[in-house]
């Protein structure tokens, strides 16, 4: 293992049309205890003032690269990961922001425990519009056959939160995947691809970012999300997993499960009618394994609540 000090990370940060958010996360970076850094901002041709917020900071350790990415954020990922040199890729949507400890915390495990190959903190959902805390976020990984439970139950991880060793991703040939179809989850695609290439996970049960949430980020486009989310679950269902021979069942298994969550959310939009309609029918078609959901749910949230208590 390299001295803690000679362990560079590489932040890539995609960004457009952001420039005061990307403002504070790049703050966020340079303001890190661990200074063994370098940031990689690729910006899809920004015609706001970004140019002028990125060197209004004047450090060497920033890197600013012009790029097309057709808008597909998956590009730009992929031209950050391709252009750099550390030895772990730390991915920082260009509004959310870090605590200044997160870097840190990543490398203190390294030092104790250099076999992981993803690392993640916790974050908490702020919604910029109205300065509220949502919720927070707390990414548990240590499952059996990872890629299984996130199939079924959903993605487990956040960009902003997940730290990659680039070796990983380098030696299985991994990138995001860069297909119209998959715009919005295509880090839900890349977390079910490393998780099946056998990743070792570690998640550090602490809070150390924000993940914002307001009308102009790409997570608000509901039903390109819902789409492209159907989109990749048939894509791993049908051509990809292996665990399951009956992929139709498993189909209707899963795609129950994801009408069940749209049918929460448009429950807490006060559209009632239109979510228990969907609620309805996502119970008709599979109600043990919606059972079973449900239960996974209950236990990740009352984990993630003692945890917090036995941490005060």
């Amino acid at each position: 293992m390299k001295n803690i000090q000679q362990v560079l990370i590489s932040v890539v940060i995609p960004t457009f049309n952001h420039a005061e958010y990307l403002r504070k996360a790049i703050s966020s970076v340079i303001n890190q205890t661990y200074k063994n850094f370098e940031v990689i901002i690729i910006d899809n041709h920004s015609t706001d003032h970004t140019r002028e917020v990125i060197e209004s900071f004047g450090d060497s350790r920033i890197r600013y690269l012009k790029f097309k990415n057709k808008g597909v954020i998956a590009s730009s990922r992929n031209k950050g990961i391709n252009e750099s040199s550390g030895d772990w890729i730390a991915f920082l949507d260009s509004d959310d922001f870090w605590y200044k400890e997160r870097l840190a915390r990543v490398v203190n495990i390294l030092e104790e425990r250099d076999t992981f190959d993803v690392i993640t903190t916790d974050e908490i959902v702020r919604n910029l519009d109205d300065h509220r805390i949502r919720r927070v976020l707390r990414y548990t990984t240590n499952f059996n056959n990872f890629y299984k439970k996130m199939l079924l139950y959903g993605n487990r991880l956040s960009t902003s939160a997940v730290c990659v060793r680039k070796e990983f991703l380098t030696m299985n040939n991994i990138l995001f995947d860069e297909r119209k179809e998959f715009i919005t989850v295509e880090d839900y695609d890349l977390w079910l691809r490393i998780s099946l290439n056998g990743a070792k996970f570690k998640s550090i049960r602490s809070i150390q970012g924000e993940y914002s949430i307001h009308e102009g980020n790409s997570s608000s486009r509901e039903n390109i999300h819902r789409t492209n989310g159907i989109n990749l679950l048939r894509e791993h269902i049908f051509n990809i997993q292996n665990f399951d021979k009956d992929k139709e069942k498993l189909w209707s298994k899963i795609n129950s499960r994801f009408n069940f969550n749209f049918s929460l959310k448009e429950i807490r939009k006060l559209n009632l009618i239109e979510g228990l309609k969907s609620m309805t029918v996502s119970f008709s078609k599979s109600p043990l394994f919606l059972s079973s959901y449900i239960l996974f749910i209950i236990y990740i949230k009352t984990s993630s609540f003692i945890f917090s208590i036995f941490r005060k």
